[in-house]
């Protein structure tokens, strides 16, 4: 297989790096066909992302980063808890949504040794074939970008779509039942209520991803991604999230949709039984 560099700040900030396996002929074999994940049937692979767990770590000494002190006091090193983000995307999982499954390795290249490691299921399309049914070539995977949003696979048409639709209003019943064709609304309910419970910051204008499946009435899903910045507690983070969406640095993300259908009785009421599902009777 191929390997390469992957992230954003890491690349530059830490020596460890995180690092994709990239399954090509031009390699070797087209796929790796192992169950590289216990509780995943899952078992055909285009790449195995390896997460190095950057920030909330270890290797974070520098001022810099979300936390409202911009890291000046070490709290990344000294409040370094490496599940943030797998417990982030095990919940999201637990709450009857599909988000990529991983595990923890320590890492070995040409026998020298780079540490512990969050190897995880990259959310593009060979991802959501995987779980929604198809080819990978059936789909578009739209990531996020700081401030921005990118096509990894197929292109933004149907993604630009949506927001189309949201930025057109969707406060009526005939424009909620039309957004609800292209957009899974129960899938962004519970995305945004789980970052609102576990305080994620460093987002929503980065760290999310997604996936549409190039067809009629193909539903746009979003996933957990990078949820490093979570499980904390002020002063380091703000106590509340619910707010997000109304930035232009967030236009393109799912907040973005949060936040226009905040005006939908019908949404309001779809939120309101997911949370009650959720948090109330042995719920996720």
């Amino acid at each position: 297989c191929g390997v390469r560099i992957a992230g954003g700040a890491s690349r530059s900030m830490t020596p460890k790096h995180g690092l994709r396996l990239v399954f090509k002929t031009l390699y070797g074999p087209g796929k790796l066909n192992y169950r590289f994940f216990d509780d995943t049937e899952v078992d055909r692979f285009d790449c195995i992302q390896f997460r190095p767990n950057f920030n909330m770590s270890w290797v974070r000494t520098d001022n810099s980063g979300p936390l409202n002190n911009g890291n000046s006091d070490g709290a990344e090193r000294t409040h370094a808890i490496y599940v943030r983000d797998q417990f982030t995307k095990d919940s999201g999982s637990a709450m009857g949504q599909v988000n990529a499954h991983q595990r923890f390795v320590h890492l070995y290249i040409n026998g020298l040794y780079w540490g512990v490691y969050n190897p995880s299921e990259r959310t593009d399309s060979t991802f959501a074939a995987s779980y929604f049914g198809g080819s990978k070539e059936d789909y578009d995977a739209v990531f996020s970008e700081p401030n921005s949003a990118r096509a990894v696979d197929g292109d933004r048409v149907a993604y630009d779509a949506v927001f189309g639709l949201a930025n057109a209003g969707v406060t009526n019943a005939a424009q909620y039942a039309e957004i609800g064709k292209f957009l899974d609304v129960t899938n962004l309910a519970d995305y945004m209520m789980l970052n609102f419970y576990c305080t994620t910051v460093d987002w929503p204008w980065q760290n999310w991803n997604s996936a549409q499946k190039r067809e009629t009435n193909g539903l746009l899903r979003f996933f957990v991604w990078d949820a490093e910045y979570t499980l904390e507690t002020p002063p380091w983070v703000p106590v509340d999230r619910t707010g997000v969406g109304a930035q232009t640095s967030e236009a393109l993300s799912p907040a973005a949709l949060y936040n226009r259908l905040r005006g939908n009785p019908e949404w309001r009421l779809l939120f309101a039984d997911r949370a009650q599902k959720h948090f109330f009777n042995n719920g996720a």
